[in-house]
C-alpha cells in the first residue's frame, strides 16, 4: 500500500527548556461529510468543540485546528488503494505534517481519520514516526497496551462495515423509491425504464418501450450472456441506450434495479 507523496510544511518552533512542567502539544482534526439531519452530531464545529474540551481536561495545549469539509468516508472503502483517498484530505495531511515529538493529534472518533482500518493504521504509524500519537476524545481506547490496540482494530473494521452497509441500504432505499414512482435523480436523467412525469416534476412514470427492453435484458441474462454480450445483442437488434451505445455498467445497473421490482 503506497503512501501519498511527502509534503513540506513549516513546523512550529520547539519550546525553550524552562523549569516549568512540559506541556503536551496537541493538534485537532475534524472531518465532516454533510448529510441531512446530521449537522448537530457530526459537524466539524461540534467535533472541534468536543476535542477542545478533551484537550483542556487532559492539560493539552492546542496548537492548531485542521479540518476537511465535504470529505466523504466512502472514498476510503471504494478506492483500490485506500491510502490514495488521503490525497483529498489536505487538512488531515497538514495535521500529520505538523505533529512533533511528544505531541498528540486529537480527533473525536478515529473514523474521522478514515473508515478503512489500513488507512487508520497508516495514520498512526505516520504519527509514531515523529514520536507523536493519536487520541480519540470519545473513545476510551487511547492506551498503548495490546488490549487497546486490539479494540482500535475491531472498531476500525466495524467502521468500514458500517460505511459499506450504509451505502448499500441507501442505494436500496433509493431504488425502492424509484420503483414507487418517486424521482430520486436529476429530472433530465430518470432511471432506465422510466421518464419524467409531465404533470409532476417530483414523480416518474413507466416508459413502456424501455420496460420491454428491460424484460429482454433479464431474459438474455437468464440465458447466460455477459453484460457486454447483452449490450452487443441489443445493438444488433437496433435498440440503442437512449441514443448512445450500450455499456456493461448500464446493463448491470438495469439488472440490479430489476431484482428489486
Amino acid at each position: 500500500m503506497k503512501a501519498p507523496p511527502k509534503r513540506s510544511a513549516k513546523r512550529p518552533r520547539r519550546r525553550q527548556a524552562t523549569g516549568q512542567p512540559k506541556v503536551t502539544m496537541a493538534w485537532v482534526y475534524a472531518r465532516f461529510s454533510p448529510r441531512p439531519g446530521a449537522s448537530e452530531s457530526l459537524s466539524n464545529e461540534k467535533q472541534i468543540e468536543r476535542c477542545r474540551e478533551y484537550c483542556k481536561a487532559k492539560g493539552y495545549e492546542v496548537q492548531a485546528v485542521y479540518q476537511d469539509c465535504e470529505a466523504s468516508g466512502v472514498d476510503d472503502t471504494k478506492a483500490v488503494d485506500p491510502v490514495d483517498a488521503l490525497a483529498k484530505r489536505k487538512g488531515l495531511l497538514d495535521a500529520l505534517d505538523a505533529l512533533q515529538c511528544g505531541g498528540v493529534l486529537v480527533v473525536r472518533w478515529r473514523d474521522r481519520l478514515a473508515r478503512d482500518p489500513y488507512v487508520q493504521h497508516w495514520c498512526e504509524r505516520r504519527a509514531a514516526k515523529v514520536g507523536a500519537r493519536i487520541e480519540a476524545a470519545d473513545e476510551g481506547n487511547n492506551g498503548e497496551g495490546p488490549e487497546d490496540e486490539l479494540i482500535r482494530g475491531i472498531l476500525a473494521v466495524f467502521a468500514r462495515y458500517r460505511a459499506k452497509l450504509t451505502r448499500l441500504m441507501t442505494s436500496r432505499g433509493m431504488l425502492r423509491n424509484q420503483a414507487a414512482g418517486q424521482r430520486m435523480s436529476r429530472i433530465e436523467r430518470p432511471p432506465y425504464g422510466w421518464r419524467a412525469d409531465p404533470t409532476n416534476a417530483n414523480r416518474i412514470v413507466l416508459d413502456e418501450a424501455e420496460q420491454e427492453t428491460i424484460k429482454m435484458i433479464v431474459k438474455l441474462k437468464g440465458e447466460g450472456l455477459t453484460f457486454r454480450a447483452i449490450g452487443r445483442r441489443l445493438e444488433e437488434l437496433g435498440i440503442a441506450y437512449r441514443n448512445t451505445c450500450w455499456r456493461h455498467g448500464n446493463v448491470q445497473a438495469i439488472l440490479r434495479r430489476a431484482k428489486l421490482d
